[in-house]
């Protein structure tokens, strides 16, 4: 018990710190707690990955105290089915619509400094949830964020409370995931008693697929939570990065999109957002030399495999050419930003494409602002260059003529957004 209360406590000081240290010290595998065990091989975190749904199941979970195991059928189901409908090729009709909803987000600036997380955060929640359900509801996006920044509080924190614990914190978490819940289902369901002819957005295509409801709505809650956090961090990351290296801003307005989709790939290399991910033991089984047990966690730190000179020469430097070679830059398994196995994100493919398309329109459309672009590296339940503020300024000038088949290009008024955005970035 004192050990493990050592940990933490080193743990919250330095949280990369401490696990690099502890690598250093006990190998790739060690524990980090009587409950909680760390991998930082890849072949040994690839194989945890691919044999989800067997010995290890679900992430690890905000909440302790004794969980049901998941039933996987139903829910393997709906994110085969999500995968489907969020293909590369489903989505790039949406792209310029999405676009438009990066030009408007900014827009709303009015070139203020802002926070640009916040306003990130803003653009790929809209972005995902028009998408998804084809609306700007008001309702849903209140209910998302507080769902979202209760859940960050817990996922920052070393500490698993039980479930049965009455703390303030408990109790807010549960009111507002099953507010969440409650909101998306009432939606699923109005949506299911009056189905449209044809797809329209996200949900009409999962309600094709004839999935269980329930499974339906976790799916749909998923994908929002992870399109409202993650990928806003990494346009975050990315306005940072541009602001302190104005050539590779000039490269992206410049380059093709293979550019883009490089500078992308570097950006989740160096900073993941989800810089640990966790699984949950289901099953009595061994991580390398170590046995594991039922309730017990497995947590994979992106950040220090991502940055391992075993597995990646020059690590500590950002440079996109390394992804424009024949063979990955990489030891085999030593990238994996969305996860992967048949837990992978399903949205991986359209959040990879958002973000190419966003940081390419931001380098050719905009002058970036930033005073702070040192902002600290903070790894709690992301990792976030905190405080980053910044201001937009439109080049509209620069913008790639229209009629080109460029999907960031001006689209005509009559493609733009059907309904006003009611989300309001914070001041």
């Amino acid at each position: 018990m004192a050990a493990t209360l050592r940990n933490r406590l080193a743990y919250e000081r330095d949280r990369i710190g401490f696990l690099r240290e502890c690598q250093q010290k006990y190998g790739d595998v060690f524990r980090f707690s009587d409950k909680a065990t760390v991998v930082l091989d890849p072949n040994l975190i690839h194989q945890l990955f691919v044999h989800t749904n067997d010995e290890v199941g679900i992430e690890g979970r905000l909440i302790g105290g004794a969980q049901p195991r998941v039933e996987t059928a139903g829910r393997m189901a709906a994110r085969k089915g999500a995968r489907r409908t969020m293909s590369p090729n489903a989505f790039s009709a949406y792209e310029p619509r999405m676009i438009d909803l990066l030009r408007e987000t900014l827009a709303e600036t009015g070139g203020r400094e802002v926070d640009v997380r916040e306003v990130m955060k803003t653009f790929t929640g809209r972005s995902m949830t028009d998408y998804c359900l084809g609306t700007s509801d008001p309702d849903l996006a209140d209910a998302l964020t507080d769902a979202v920044a209760v859940s960050e509080v817990f996922m920052g924190s070393s500490l698993t409370l039980p479930t049965w614990l009455p703390t303030p914190k408990v109790r807010r978490l549960h009111r507002a995931n099953a507010r969440l819940r409650s909101t998306l289902a009432d939606r699923i369901a109005t949506r299911r008693q009056s189905p449209r002819n044809e797809a329209a957005d996200l949900l009409d295509a999962l309600l094709a697929e004839d999935l269980d409801p329930e499974e339906v709505t976790a799916m749909v809650e998923a994908i929002l939570r992870a399109s409202y956090g993650q990928p806003g961090v990494t346009l975050t990351w990315a306005v940072s990065t541009l602001a302190r290296r104005p050539d590779l801003t000039r490269r992206l307005a410049a380059e093709t999109e293979d550019y883009a989709e490089a500078f992308v790939e570097e950006l989740l290399r160096m900073y993941p957002p989800t810089w640990l991910m966790g699984r949950e033991v289901w099953e009595r089984t061994t991580v390398g030399d170590i046995e594991v047990y039922p309730g017990e966690q497995v947590m994979f730190c992106t950040y220090l495999v991502h940055r391992d000179p075993r597995w990646w020469d020059d690590p500590d430097t950002f440079d996109p050419e390394r992804w424009r070679t024949s063979v990955p830059p990489h030891a085999r398994y030593a990238y994996f930003p969305f996860g992967a196995g048949p837990r992978i994100c399903p949205g991986n493919h359209i959040d990879f494409r958002q973000l190419t398309l966003a940081v390419r329109t931001l380098a050719r459309e905009y002058d970036i602002e930033v005073h702070n672009s040192s902002a600290p590296m903070v790894a709690n339940a992301l990792l976030v260059p905190a405080g980053l503020r910044g201001r937009f300024i439109g080049r509209i000038s620069n913008r790639p003529g229209s009629g080109t088949g460029d999907p960031t290009a001006p689209q005509d008024r009559s493609s733009r957004l059907s309904t006003p955005l009611r989300w309001r970035i914070p001041r």
